[in-house]
């Protein structure tokens, strides 16, 4: 999941949507007859220093809770089995 994404220059600094075009229009010499556009413009953009900085979110678990609540659920587990073992052995006598 993307909390969120930002277009920065070269330098790092957070640049507007419409300040990106801007520079992208005057750098790239683009005309309706270029082929593979989306290509074209990934190139002209790297060459400029533009790229895109998403943000999504940290891990909220770690390994060792992960393997923490996985024993807690295999605990239940063999507790719920058990208890079924037993009421049946004791429903059949």
């Amino acid at each position: 999941m993307v909390v969120s994404v930002r277009t920065v220059d070269a330098a790092g600094e957070t640049i507007s949507t419409k300040a990106a075009e801007n520079l992208l229009a005057a750098s790239c010499n683009m005309t309706c007859a270029t082929r593979d556009v989306d290509a074209a413009l990934a190139t002209c953009a790297q060459r400029a220093g533009l790229h895109d900085v998403a943000q999504v979110p940290r891990p909220t678990s770690s390994g060792s809770s992960r393997l923490r609540n996985s024993g807690c659920s295999s605990s239940w587990l063999r507790l719920a089995v058990a208890t079924c073992f037993w009421w049946l052995d004791h429903r059949a006598a």
